[in-house]
């Protein structure tokens, strides 16, 4: 249940019958309290928290904080005090509400429950404590002084079962996880001993990895992007070797693998496809767009444009672009993290690396370079970076500096709501540093998210094939 601090005496009939939605500047909710900047309609509907913005007129604000501890100029109220486990630790604020008349669920328990990796807390006991008044002010976003800005990381011990075949070693490569993301995909890469034409399956419940023979037609590739298509891959682009002479052969096609019948074909396009590329990225949106930015062409160039493939009819595009594009890069990363937005963050142009981020608005193709503060990275290239499960923060993991060379095993969350860096500090040892690995988001034996990682080139210049695994709640 949740219970008032401050709200209207009156009940408000809601659309579906029910009375038990009340018009409210703050609640008491699972052992937190819910502030807002102005009145709004909540109710406690399947232990979370409803709010409604109906007849809000501008954007409504909301925080979460502590009931504990005490503040000059206070006042006493009767109020749930948190369990014992959860008196040092603070809860995380939310960012701001959508616009008027829409309704959004907030559960702070469960909020809670994930932050500290806790089971449901014992019952609470009740106590008087005392509240500033000063917290009943208008709410602003604040820097948040919780450790790795409320994540829980740790590096997951990792073995493939040593019976079975593995892929060699090799960097340049692509992976992608089913819709369970409890399976990985490994397309390609380079050996050292030449560009890769292999498909790969990972079973993240047994750490099985099979080899997918498929048909005669083989697509050998690295630097290229892989999407997951439903029970189909979508591979884009990338390097190759062409005999005898093994000189560098760049593409732009695209080459499509049908799980059903294990059996890789071409793929038929409209529209004006992008220049041949490698090292660029392909982002997969949920309405079925895949985002192609920057890469080094064919012609040695580097490139910072955008294409789209609606791959419900296999059609290439270029949508009008507005804002100023970040420079020309390859080995970058560009993440969905939800709204329809892409995070785009390092690579490396012809002289440098990059530390700056941007994101890429789909809905209006709009590209916006917000002012982060923080903990910020070092400029890097040929990293791993991931969203958490909820589209809240960024998770990047090592990469290289070109100039001077610099090989990286840390880890920075950003946070793309205050656009906040945090250097993290994880629990367990790293793996070595390294670039040029592949990753993507999965799910643990034990129904964990993480950031899986394989491969990639080591400080000594040799490429490895091993398997790691960064836990994120």
């Amino acid at each position: 249940m949740f219970s008032f601090l401050r709200a209207a005496d009156s009940r408000s009939e809601d659309e579906d019958g029910s009375k038990d939605a009340y018009c409210a500047r703050e609640v008491y909710f699972s052992g937190v309290r819910v502030e807002f900047t102005q009145g709004v309609q909540v109710e406690e509907r399947d232990g979370a928290l409803r709010i409604r913005t109906q007849g809000v007129q501008e954007e409504c604000e909301i925080k979460i904080t502590s009931v504990s501890g005490k503040n000059e100029g206070t006042e006493e109220e009767n109020v749930e005090e948190r369990p014992e486990q959860f008196k040092e630790n603070v809860p995380p604020r939310t960012p701001a509400l959508a616009e008027a008349g829409q309704e959004h669920l907030v559960s702070p328990r469960s909020m809670l429950e994930r932050l500290w990796d806790l089971e449901t807390p014992s019952p609470p006991k009740r106590r008087k404590v005392r509240q500033s008044r000063k917290s009943l002010l208008s709410v602003k976003r604040e820097a948040l002084d919780l450790p790795n800005d409320g994540l829980s990381l740790k590096w997951v011990a990792v073995q493939s079962a040593s019976h079975k075949a593995a892929p060699c070693a090799r960097w340049g490569s692509a992976v992608v996880a089913n819709p369970e993301e409890d399976k990985v995909f490994l397309s390609g890469g380079d050996s050292g001993d030449g560009i890769l034409d292999e498909l790969w399956q990972l079973d993240l419940k047994t750490m099985e990895w099979s080899m997918l023979t498929g048909a005669e037609a083989r697509f050998p590739r690295a630097w290229h992007s892989l999407n997951r298509l439903g029970d189909r891959l979508l591979l884009f682009g990338g390097e190759s070797t062409m005999e005898p002479n093994g000189a560098t052969i760049t593409h732009n096609d695209c080459v499509v693998h049908d799980g059903e019948a294990n059996l890789w074909f071409p793929a038929y396009t409209s529209g004006v496809a992008p220049n041949a590329r490698g090292g660029h990225t392909a982002t997969a949106l949920p309405n079925g767009n895949v985002v192609v930015f920057g890469g080094i062409q064919g012609n040695g160039k580097w490139a910072n444009d955008i294409h789209v493939l609606d791959t419900r009819v296999y059609n290439w595009f270029k949508p009008p672009i507005r804002g100023a594009p970040p420079k020309t890069r390859s080995y970058h990363t560009a993440t969905a993290i939800g709204d329809g937005k892409i995070v785009v963050f390092g690579g490396n142009g012809a002289s440098k690396s990059f530390k700056e981020v941007y994101y890429l608005d789909t809905e209006t193709w709009t590209w916006h370079e917000p002012e982060t503060g923080g903990d910020v990275p070092h400029p890097r290239t040929g990293h791993a970076a991931v969203s958490t499960a909820n589209g809240s923060h960024l998770v990047v993991w090592g990469g290289w500096e070109t100039h001077p060379v610099s090989y990286f095993n840390d880890t920075y969350i950003l946070d793309v709501h205050r656009w906040h860096w945090t250097k993290a500090s994880v629990s367990h040892a790293p793996p070595r540093p390294r670039c040029g690995h592949s990753s993507c988001r999965v799910k643990t034996k034990d129904g964990h998210t993480a950031l899986f990682i394989f491969g990639g080139q080591l400080e000594d210049g040799k490429t490895c094939h091993d398997i790691a695994m960064l836990q994120l709640d």
